[in-house]
């Protein structure tokens, strides 16, 4: 099942923060709540699709092409304007008629991603 990561976002509110860092990867005891989100993906998830926009070279460098032996392809919409235009940018590629949307800034626990 693939994951669809919502990660393109500018974090206008996070301001100082995210001039230089984006919003996903601003630290939260010390970790990017992206990263976070990554290493407790659920085990019926074997395809990581990060949807990049603002600052999206340094979302490249945290993460790569895998995370645990899952591959992760990358969806760089042309404008950003909002979350179902950008779930709707990964069409073309979802395997499959189940998938998952979460948005990278968001912190989750294991036990509710395992449920969703």
């Amino acid at each position: 099942m693939d994951v669809i990561i919502l990660a393109a976002g500018r974090g206008e509110r996070l301001r100082p923060l995210t001039d230089t860092v984006p919003k996903p990867l601003i630290p939260v005891a010390g970790r990017g709540v992206l990263l976070r989100t990554l290493d407790i993906l659920p085990s019926e998830i074997d395809r990581i699709i990060l949807v990049v926009g603002y600052l999206h070279e340094q979302i490249r460098d945290a993460v790569g092409t895998e995370w645990k032996g899952r591959p992760v392809e990358y969806v760089s919409p042309k404008v950003l304007d909002g979350t179902g235009p950008m779930v709707r940018t990964c069409e073309s590629i979802i395997r499959g008629e189940r998938f998952l949307v979460l948005n990278g800034d968001d912190l989750y626990g294991q036990a509710d991603l395992e449920e969703l």
